[in-house]
């Protein structure tokens, strides 16, 4: 079975292009990769990365959601 990309004749990569902080991308492919991260069917960002990659940028925690006292009754 072939993608919608293969089908078409259109330039795309199967794998995860990961991008680093500084803006460097690289392709978790097996061979060398030329294109660019649009072009993969995977973008992530290296703080996605488990454990993150030590360029990543902290990611803030998602605040916890209090109720108000007068809602908690």
């Amino acid at each position: 079975m072939r993608c919608h990309h293969c089908i078409e004749g259109l330039e795309h990569c199967h794998e995860v292009s990961i991008e680093h902080a500084d803006g460097v991308t690289e392709c978790g492919g097996d061979g060398p990769c030329a294109l660019p991260h649009h072009l993969h069917d995977w973008c992530i960002s290296c703080a996605e990365l488990d454990p993150p990659c030590p360029c990543a940028e902290p990611v803030d925690a998602v605040p916890s959601f209090t109720v108000p006292e007068r809602l908690a009754a």
